[in-house]
């Protein structure tokens, strides 16, 4: 072999090295961040000086923040992927029902949160989920827009996007102070949501990349459409926002196609090259998917998919939730800025024809526009897929989960585009700093490395070794459950407490007198929901009186009460349990759903019930929420076990373990 293939074959692998390899082991190297979590087996408060005073750390409980992020996969999710495990893909995890019916819905989530479970949410275990998921995910992103992107592009630039994305979520996140207290400095948002965000909005923006290159770029345009085929897969089977704005842009994206192509036979008479068959297959994409989804969803109807957010009755609602901005007004204070700058600066720097930049520095004109593209596209999506969505019936705070990706794909526009902006305006702007990009793209990566890591230590610090465990009194509870569990294969078990419950579902294959109105965990009716709840409350001698001071609406979140009180946080935070939202299709002038709904339950309970009506099941646990509501009549039960104060009351005609 000759000297000179030898050296090509060297350059080669050296560029191949600092395309790939080195950002990748940097993008690794920033996972790892979450590998700190780790060290709660060691480095935690002491249990005295906790509200959960556990001895052992966990990712698996209900109370620990954000709620959004570590309690919303436990208490959501993985408790779904436990269950399925244990009773089946049906619609109806919780409780068996005479009429559940099979529920095939994300089903790639479930595979995930299975892989959770192995973990036992035991922190170095846990930890090492999170980083895998993150570093693949991530890189994932990488690797899209370094592929697919124009390769005169900096590879510096995709790489400082990609990471500044994945951290901050949203150009208002990386700007503004956290909204409540609980989010902490880490994570800014929902970067650690596993279940979903987590690692489906890098794919949501690995596809979005993708789907701008097909506008300007149709070379080897088979190999996009089958990574977008892959990636849709992943994310019907796991993400319904992010699937359903991936598959309207690929609608926008091929309907410009097709027009383009239209516009281009008229003027030429002739066809651009492979637009045709482009436009077929992405459409054949499209049509494949969207079947898909529906027969995996197909059992989400009725009160399930209104409980969900989308149903007739939310067409007619008004605009109720202060807390989430109309469109418009998000465009206006939010996506504008981004989108603007986006704009201005790919226009300037296509425009730029200082001699002082070198040409090897002046990108191509359809690199900026593909640029453009990376914002365009997800605002249009949002405002198009917002009013259709809102004909269909859509509760207005679902707007929020477009609003969330929208974002995500809107800064790593802004970095890139910034970056790009800076690096080819450089040597026209500062001559002495032409050739300091490198040296400027690695500062910038080591001051954010060092950000990185220190608001990971924080959070670690300051909430997580003081949060994530389980009370000492619950942490006491398992053990004697799982003997339980191993010795009756079918029985029925009744708590009051929301938190109890999810542990209980978690820990056992009981059904449970408590039900949960999350569309994954329960396919039926709200009146068989609110029948069952009602059952509850008169087994535990709830009254009028006492379900209305204990429900008495506060202005604090109950994610965030329970550090007051516990009975208080499941207070304010019943009805949403029940039926997954906080209000309901309320025409104008009507009251809210949550006191409606409150004041149903209230007068169900105004009178006493007859003992021989009430439920009996083989468990009745007892505890601080269920005495705030009444006293149960434990006649025909015996205590079967005691944890600091939730007890375990057992039928008399049931062994004990």
């Amino acid at each position: 072999m000759s000297d000179t293939v030898v050296s090509r074959r060297s350059a080669a692998a050296a560029r191949l090295g600092r395309t790939y390899g080195l950002p990748l082991l940097v993008i690794v190297l920033f996972a790892a961040g979450v590998l700190e979590f780790a060290t709660l087996k060691w480095n935690h408060l002491p249990a005295d000086q906790r509200i959960n005073n556990g001895s052992a750390p966990t990712f698996f409980a209900f109370h620990i923040g954000p709620s959004y992020n570590f309690s919303e996969d436990f208490h959501l999710y993985y408790v779904r992927a436990r269950r399925i495990e244990r009773r089946g893909w049906i619609d109806s995890l919780l409780y068996s029902r005479p009429d559940e019916k099979p529920n095939y819905a994300a089903p790639f989530q479930v595979l995930l949160g299975r892989l959770a479970l192995l973990t036992e949410g035991r922190p170095r275990r846990y930890a090492l989920f999170m980083f895998a998921t993150l570093a693949v995910a991530w890189s994932a992103l990488y690797l899209a827009a370094r592929s697919w992107l124009p390769r005169e592009i900096s590879t510096a630039s995709i790489l400082l996007a990609v990471l500044l994305t994945v951290l901050f979520e949203a150009v208002h996140l990386a700007l503004l102070s956290p909204r409540f207290e609980s989010y902490g400095q880490w994570p800014t948002f929902r970067a650690l949501r596993m279940s979903t965000m987590g690692w489906t909005n890098p794919l949501l923006l690995a596809a979005t990349i993708a789907l701008a290159s097909l506008i300007h770029n149709r070379q080897r345009w088979a190999i996009r459409l089958g990574a977008l085929a892959f990636v849709f897969l992943l994310l019907l089977g796991s993400d319904n926002w992010a699937f359903a704005m991936a598959w309207f842009m690929a609608g926008l994206v091929a309907m410009g196609i097709g027009l383009r192509a239209v516009i281009a036979k008229l003027r030429l008479a002739s066809r651009p090259q492979a637009s045709w068959p482009v436009l077929v297959s992405l459409a054949a994409l499209m049509l494949a998917t969207l079947a898909l989804h529906e027969q995996l969803n197909g059992s989400l109807t009725g009160d399930a998919l209104l409980r969900g957010g989308f149903g007739a009755e939310w067409r007619q609602s008004r605009d109720i939730d202060t807390d989430v901005m109309p469109i418009r007004e998000w465009v206006m204070q939010y996506a504008m800025l981004p989108l603007v700058v986006v704009l201005l600066l790919s226009i300037a720097g296509f425009r730029a024809r200082s001699p002082r930049i070198a040409a090897p520095l002046r990108l191509a004109e359809i690199t900026w526009a593909q640029c453009r593209w990376l914002a365009l596209l997800p605002v249009a999506t949002v405002l198009l897929l917002n009013l259709a969505l809102r004909l269909r019936g859509m509760e207005c705070f679902l707007r929020s989960q477009m609003v969330w990706r929208a974002d995500y794909c809107l800064l790593f526009a802004l970095v890139l585009v910034g970056a790009e902006w800076v690096r080819t305006s450089l040597p026209a702007m500062v001559p002495r700093l032409a050739r300091s990009w490198p040296l400027l793209v690695a500062i910038a990566l080591g001051s954010l490395f060092a950000y990185h890591s220190y608001r990971m230590h924080w959070f670690v610090a300051h909430t997580a070794r003081r949060d994530f465990f389980l009370t000492a009194d619950a942490q006491g509870l398992r053990p004697w459950l799982d003997a339980f569990d191993r010795q009756h294969d079918q029985y029925e078990l009744a708590t009051a407490s929301v938190e109890l419950n999810f542990l209980c579902a978690f820990w056992t294959n009981a059904d449970l007198l408590l039900p949960s109105g999350f569309p994954y965990h329960h396919g039926g009716t709200n009146q068989e929901i609110q029948d069952r709840a009602i059952q509850l409350l008169r087994l535990y001698g709830a009254t009028q009186e006492s379900w209305l001071r204990f429900t008495h609406p506060t202005n604090e979140r109950y994610q965030d009460l329970w550090t007051k009180s516990r009975v208080a946080a499941s207070g304010r935070g019943y009805l949403y349990n029940l039926f997954h939202r906080w209000t309901y299709f309320m025409p104008p002038g009507e009251q809210e759903w949550f006191e409606m709904g409150r004041m149903e339950i209230a007068d169900a309970l105004r009178d006493p019930p007859a003992r021989a009506d009430l439920p009996t099941p083989e468990i009745i646990l007892v505890d601080d929420v269920s005495r705030a509501l009444g006293q149960p009549d434990l006649a025909g039960y015996r205590l079967g076990h005691r944890s600091g104060s939730i007890e375990a009351w057992v039928r008399d005609d049931v062994s004990l373990p």
